[in-house]
């Protein structure tokens, strides 16, 4: 008899996850009123989280809790200005928090910060 394997999923790669958290960030942004993104950016209400094949999405806590890694949008200092702006500076401000959110997530499970 043929043995069944199970499928791995690959993790994807650095650009390819920090353009996924772009893309989360820049949809919420884009579909929330201007002060609900702002006041999500300011709260630890909701979660920015990464599931373990690499799929990006903000939620509410409750709704995430079985996700390899998240961290509230408040700790991740958006630029609320830059955004606001647009062009290159919101790119930039996106880039950043993606950035930042790429370092916390590589981080050892053992890392205390």
């Amino acid at each position: 008899m043929s043995e069944l394997t199970k499928a791995t999923v690959r993790p994807p790669t650095n650009a390819v996850l920090r353009s996924r958290v772009v893309a989360a960030i820049g949809e919420f942004i884009a579909t929330a009123a201007r002060e609900d993104w702002i006041r999500a950016f300011s709260s630890n209400q909701l979660r920015l989280a990464i599931d373990d094949e690499g799929h990006v999405s903000i939620a509410d806590a409750q709704a995430i809790s079985t996700r390899l890694f998240s961290v509230p949008p408040g700790a991740l200092d958006l630029n609320c200005w830059a955004v606001e702006l647009g062009g290159a500076v919101r790119d930039a401000a996106l880039d950043n928090i993606a950035q930042a959110v790429l370092r916390a997530f590589e981080r050892p499970k053992w890392w205390v910060a």
